[in-house]
């Protein structure tokens, strides 16, 4: 396949009225997420900083949608925004299952600082494989199929990890139950156990993921096969658009989910900051 019919599967965002659209609300929505985490710092006590971090990928993925919308080359960015957004989701799934493997020490162990060096780590090596290649062949403002391939490459294999692993820790935990009741005869409404708020927030942030982008790659899938003949205008639009929506799902799933950010979001509103009060 060469890069012109490679491009087939971004062209279509040229000329579909809801492109700019969906795109802008996702840039909004995470302007918004990222200016409260920024302005209630004490936020970072209840919301891990990797959820600050997807939302500047998620940020990057509406921006530069937008930009190539107006024919303002991003194509770049735009891999490097979405193969960023797709890494956070299994980098946020490795770090909740380790709070759940290592309860006892994960708080004392995994400070925002050595979370903060991962992300920077993390960064770095996103940059390096989806940047540095580009600019050395000079194809940054091109769609290639090595770029379709590579997104392909990291939402398949890290499709497939993040699942196996709330595979497992959904086996642990049913394992844990069913231990527990084996040795108590009879639980309290207040006894029985039940997932955690935050692992709740992340498995509906994990679903939303793979619901909106699973319709985009499996497109990806007949363009690199040389069919895209196969998917008309219409339905590239809305695989698409509906990709670039699940950049902007976080924001409503911790307004819902999170009492605290959504003080903050209120408060923010009202011109004013949270105190440590209302974080208790």
């Amino acid at each position: 396949m060469d890069s012109t019919n490679a491009s087939n599967v971004l062209n279509f965002l040229k000329v579909s009225p809801l492109t700019p659209v969906v795109s802008s609300c996702v840039v909004v929505v995470n302007l918004l997420m990222l200016l409260v985490v920024v302005i209630n710092r004490t936020l970072l006590k209840t919301i891990s900083p990797f959820i600050a971090s997807l939302a500047f990928a998620d940020l990057i993925v509406g921006l530069t949608m937008v930009l190539n919308y107006f024919r303002i080359g991003a194509q770049l960015l735009t891999t490097l925004g979405i193969t960023a957004s797709v890494s956070h989701i299994m980098v946020i799934a490795v770090d909740r299952c380790v709070s759940v493997m290592a309860a006892m020490t994960y708080q004392a162990t995994v400070t925002n600082r050595i979370i903060s060096v991962i992300i920077l780590i993390l960064w770095l090596v996103i940059f390096a494989v989806t940047c540095v290649p580009a600019i050395i062949n000079d194809t940054a403002d091109t769609v290639t199929p090595m770029k379709l391939e590579l997104q392909l490459g990291v939402f398949g294999v890290e499709t497939a990890f993040i699942i196996g692993l709330y595979a497992y820790l959904g086996a642990v935990a049913l394992r844990h139950h069913h231990a527990i009741r084996r040795q108590v005869a009879a639980f309290t409404n207040q006894d029985k156990p039940c997932i955690p708020k935050a692992s709740r927030v992340l498995l509906i942030i994990l679903a939303a993921y793979l619901v909106l982008w699973t319709p985009y790659f499996a497109c990806l899938v007949f363009i690199l096969c040389d069919r895209e003949d196969l998917l008309s205008d219409l339905v590239l639009e809305f695989v698409l658009v509906l990709g670039i929506s699940n950049s902007g799902v976080n924001i409503f799933v911790y307004v819902v989910m999170n009492s605290q950010f959504r003080s903050a979001v209120v408060q923010l509103f009202k011109c004013k900051r949270m105190n440590d009060r209302d974080l208790a």
